[in-house]
C-alpha cells in the first residue's frame, strides 16, 4: 500500500505543535508510549507475525470515561510504528 505524499510530522520539527509532544517512554510492561495534543500513542512490540502494532487513544478519565480508540495500525518496525502513530495523532488532533 503506497504511503500518502504529505510531509510527516516529526518530534524534532520546529513547528509550534512540537512543544505539545512529550518524548517516547517505555512503560513497565514494555510498551512504548507518548502523548501529543491530548492523545496517547502506544507502540506494542513485534507479534508472532513480525509486525509492530500502534494505537492512538484519547486517554481515560478515571471514574468518568474509558479510553477511546482513535486509530491503530501495524508497521514493519518500531521506528516506523512510532512515526505512523505520530502522523495519525496529528491528523486526529486536526479534526478534534
Amino acid at each position: 500500500m503506497p504511503r500518502p505524499q504529505h510531509q510527516s510530522w516529526r518530534s524534532d520539527d520546529a513547528r509550534p505543535e512540537a512543544a505539545d509532544h512529550r518524548p517516547w517512554r517505555t512503560d513497565p510492561d514494555g510498551v512504548l508510549s507518548a502523548e501529543k495534543s491530548g492523545l496517547l500513542m502506544t507502540v506494542h512490540g513485534s507479534s508472532l507475525d513480525g509486525m509492530v502494532r500502534f494505537l492512538v487513544l484519547t486517554p481515560d478519565i478515571p471514574g468518568r470515561r474509558a479510553a477511546i480508540l482513535r486509530g491503530s495500525g501495524t508497521e514493519d518496525d518500531i521506528r516506523a510504528a512510532k512515526a505512523a502513530a505520530e502522523n495519525m495523532a496529528a491528523r486526529v488532533a486536526m479534526w478534534a
